[in-house]
């Protein structure tokens, strides 16, 4: 505006919506909050001087973290040429090298908190006084933002507990904190208003801060349906009871094992599971040694299959004890590992591309010096210790990026490659074995879900998000190596069982459940092209699938309630689709919980 900042602030004085609950802070820092990053661009396109010494300690700093381990060798390349493409004004968002500018700066700022409602929220007017950085007078910018939050109940809870301490009963609502960022019309209404008392600045400088300001909406995801089978187009599958296997587990995995066997868990304490297989014309299993309860399931590259167990923690001692179990080839002999993990919360389990396995639990705040978060070798039985990691990305990333906001690192699922993979401002792959990061993806788009399937060797993530424009429930689909949505599916309401084929290039999808009009969905996932849609008998009550390693068939594991029968429903996958395991990749399923 062309006012000088005085008269701007007495204006706000004036005025009674401002007067009434905003009032003057007396902060003289350049930054105030992760909201006013923005405008401080203008410092820089002013300064460029000040910018060119960002620019170097930034490279400095991109190149010690990648010596150190802190990021990936692609994000050193994708970081350093991002830096290297910055305008002066982009340089240095966070204001580091500007701190000896004697710059005029107001801000008023209001508050509120419901704690009925559990709402709370902040709002911002700043005043930056332009006459020193532009050479000319009476020129005043004005920035305004607003946060809101609340406590939204998302679950009911009997029992509450602090992890590795103890539980009680107390009954009581689980919350999610939602935040929006947004201006409200209110707000920005008054603005306005108050900006239109003055006229406005010079067209140079609207012309500098108008470009240093030129944000850019990402194109819109494809929305990709399947099409409605025409008549005769859906094969009915066909039912092949398994006898030695008793139905009704709430918990039973599929996963697929070396000479066209499978695995299936129990869901009971007294088994390590089935393995089932093909024998004479039908289906048939084999009921393996006593074990405890399994929680996963995995297959090295060298075909044995390994079993996650886990002892459940008491309700007065909220501790896992997590030890991962090697099955021999022919399913009489388990091996279990040399060390478990002790943690509060339920671990992640990886086998690298050599057999090894490796445990990796978060930490909870009250158990922290006790379980800190880290990534055990369950044959050494040596652990590497993570936080540090997170703190130094979020670091270089502010230094970088100007984002004021911390970049937390969050589980993501498991590619396929042998890595620990995060979403942390993208896709990160962390060694097990060194705890350093040695791969990653960007995600430019979406990001606000979560994460579910994806393949490294196929070039693609899924993630469970919600379409903003019909709030519908989509599956959408990310290519790895550009971090772009390419396209989305519906999610189905209800669990939902999905699986792969070795190289990704096949997902196959159904909702779990004994409803009739039940089916399976399979997409051809590198074209985004929908290939089949299997039908299900009525009666049937699916619980998950998986495809062989061969790639020539998919297997869904079901049970029949009405006969009380559990079996399977067997698909041959037609030869172009075909997608077999070997050295690079292995199939993999999930089941999603219902929503």
């Amino acid at each position: 505006m062309s006012a000088s900042i005085q008269d701007v602030s007495s204006a706000i004085h004036a005025r009674s919506y401002f007067s009434s609950s905003f009032r003057e802070s007396d902060v003289t820092q350049l930054i105030v909050g992760d909201m006013e990053r923005e405008w401080v661009k203008v410092y820089g396109h002013f300064h460029p001087e000040k910018s060119a010494i960002a620019f170097a300690r930034n490279i400095a700093a991109i190149d010690a973290a990648a010596t150190a381990g802190a990021i990936a060798p692609e994000e050193k390349l994708r970081w350093r040429a991002h830096v290297e493409q910055l305008s002066p004004s982009d340089l240095d968002s966070t204001a580091a090298t500007f701190t000896d500018l004697a710059v005029g700066r107001l801000t008023f700022s209001s508050s509120y908190l419901d704690t009925a409602r559990r709402k709370w929220g902040e709002k911002h007017v700043v005043l930056v006084d332009l006459a020193d950085l532009t050479g000319a007078p009476s020129q005043t910018l004005l920035w305004y933002a607003e946060k809101r939050q609340e406590q939204r109940r998302v679950k009911w809870r009997a029992f509450g507990s602090i992890p590795g301490v103890a539980a009680v009963p107390y009954p009581h609502w689980e919350t999610q904190l939602i935040t929006e960022r947004d201006a409200s019309q209110e707000f920005s209404a008054e603005v306005q208003a108050l900006a239109a008392i003055f006229p406005a600045g010079p067209e140079t400088t609207l012309d500098v801060i108008s470009h240093l300001f030129d944000l850019r909406d990402e194109a819109p995801v494809p929305r990709t349906v399947p099409r409605p089978p025409v008549d005769g187009a859906m094969p009915m599958l066909q039912w092949h009871a398994i006898p030695e296997i008793q139905p009704g587990c709430s918990y039973s995995q599929i996963r697929s094992l070396p000479e066209d066997q499978f695995h299936v868990t129990s869901g009971t304490d007294s088994s390590y599971g089935y393995i089932v297989a093909k024998r004479a014309g039908s289906v048939t299993a084999r009921q393996m040694g006593d074990g405890q309860r399994v929680i996963e399931t995995k297959v090295d590259r060298k075909g044995p299959l390994w079993i996650l167990t886990a002892a459940q923690p008491s309700l007065t001692q909220q501790i896992f004890t997590s030890c991962p179990v090697r099955i021999s080839g022919d399913a009489t002999k388990a091996i279990r590992s040399d060390h478990c993990m002790q943690s509060t919360i339920a671990p992640r389990w990886q086998l690298d591309i050599d057999g090894n396995s490796y445990l990796h639990a978060e930490s909870h705040m009250a158990t922290e010096d006790r379980f800190p978060e880290r990534i055990m070798d369950t044959g050494s039985g040596e652990a590497i210790e993570m936080k540090d990691l997170w703190k130094d990305r979020s670091n270089l990333r502010r230094r970088v990026f100007g984002y004021m906001q911390s970049c937390s690192a969050g589980p993501a699922p498991d590619l396929g490659d042998g890595l620990f993979w995060f979403s942390s401002c993208g896709l990160v792959g962390v060694s097990p074995a060194s705890g350093d990061v040695v791969k990653s993806f960007p995600m430019r788009s979406g990001g606000s879900g979560h994460l579910v399937l994806g393949s490294a060797a196929g070039d693609w993530v899924a993630e469970e998000a919600r379409d903003p424009k019909d709030q519908r429930e989509v599956l959408r689909i990310h290519r790895l190596s550009t971090g772009e949505a390419t396209f989305e599916v519906e999610r189905k309401t209800g669990t939902q069982a999905l699986a792969r084929t070795a190289h990704g290039r096949l997902l196959a999808m159904t909702v779990t459940g004994a409803a009739p009009g039940r089916y399976v969905d399979v997409w051809r996932i590198d074209v985004g092209k929908h290939v089949a849609r299997l039908g299900v008998p009525e009666g049937i009550a699916l619980k998950s699938l998986a495809f062989n390693r061969a790639g020539t068939e998919l297997w869904i594991h079901a049970d029949r309630p009405a006969d009380n029968d559990s079996g399977v429903l067997i698909w041959t996958v037609p030869g172009a689709l075909q997608d077999g395991a070997g050295d690079n990749g292995s199939p993999d399923e999930t089941v999603l919980n219902k929503h």
